[in-house]
């Protein structure tokens, strides 16, 4: 039987190719890399997040749904791949200068591999949505981290220059948003007013950041700053006589004229 199977031709193909195979796993698990190099001489490495580049009419559309990098593995003699290893010049794009609006699944292709070299792409595809751009205005929302302001101080009414921002994005997108925050943080401690620049960002209702243009990036914002507390005038009233009795207090005077009280609420 075992000499029926070894003069079959198609039967030892078969059982080369299993041994190929087990070589393959045992190769891979000993080297503990993603490098390898087959029976036939044929070196295979795998070079990780390559940035991927996407072409369209950034002018009139809006792309979401591309993948910031893409893992290529490349094969070929072992000068060659680790020559491409090194050097940056593996770019992986998507082309849809010539795609239709709406969703789609596009392939991932490379470009800057030697013509040497063999490279396949993971993933090779990506599920991308193209669409016209939108713009709309929106308002800004001044939002201060707590260590801006001091204790014992607080901020009044903020304003921003400008009020209103344009917003640039898909209508999906732009339907999303439910925030439009400029945030200070790089003040500390303030007790007097201040003027300063905060980025804005654009959030969902779930403050998840959205992927969309802002025009201008940045705003300027005045933050008003006073005492917690209620200013009255400082008056006094004499409560008592002195003990010497030859001493006549005629007056009570201060160099200050007004105090600030602070109390809470429930004190008033």
């Amino acid at each position: 039987m075992m000499d029926r199977i070894l003069t079959n031709k198609w039967s030892v193909r078969i059982i080369s190719l299993i041994f190929a195979a087990i070589l393959f796993t045992s190769v891979t698990s000993a080297t503990g890399n993603n490098s390898l190099t087959t029976t036939e001489g044929v070196y295979v490495d795998v070079i990780n997040n390559v940035p991927v580049e996407v072409y369209y009419d950034k002018d009139n559309m809006n792309v979401t749904g591309v993948p910031d990098t893409v893992d290529v593995t490349v094969s070929g003699s072992k000068g060659l791949v680790q020559l491409a290893k090194t050097q940056a010049n593996l770019i992986a794009y998507i082309d849809l200068t010539n795609a239709k609006v709406g969703t789609q699944s596009v392939k991932i292709e490379i470009k800057g591999l030697s013509d040497r070299l063999k490279g396949t792409v993971n993933p090779p595809t990506a599920k991308v949505t193209l669409a016209e751009k939108v713009t709309k205005k929106y308002s800004v929302e001044v939002e201060l981290n707590k260590s801006v302001i001091a204790d014992g101080y607080e901020a009044g009414s903020i304003k921003t220059d400008p009020k209103k921002v344009s917003i640039t994005g898909s209508k999906e997108i732009l339907d999303q948003i439910a925030y439009v925050k400029a945030t200070v943080s790089n003040e500390k401690d303030q007790t007097s007013d201040f003027t300063t620049k905060a980025t804005i960002s654009a959030f969902d209702v779930n403050l998840n950041k959205l992927d969309v243009e802002i025009d201008p990036e940045e705003v300027e914002v005045t933050v008003p700053v006073s005492k917690i507390g209620k200013t009255v005038p400082l008056r006094f009233q004499q409560s008592g006589n002195p003990a010497d009795k030859t001493v006549t207090i005629t007056s009570i005077t201060s160099e200050d004229e007004k105090v600030t009280v602070i109390g809470s609420e429930a004190d008033d």
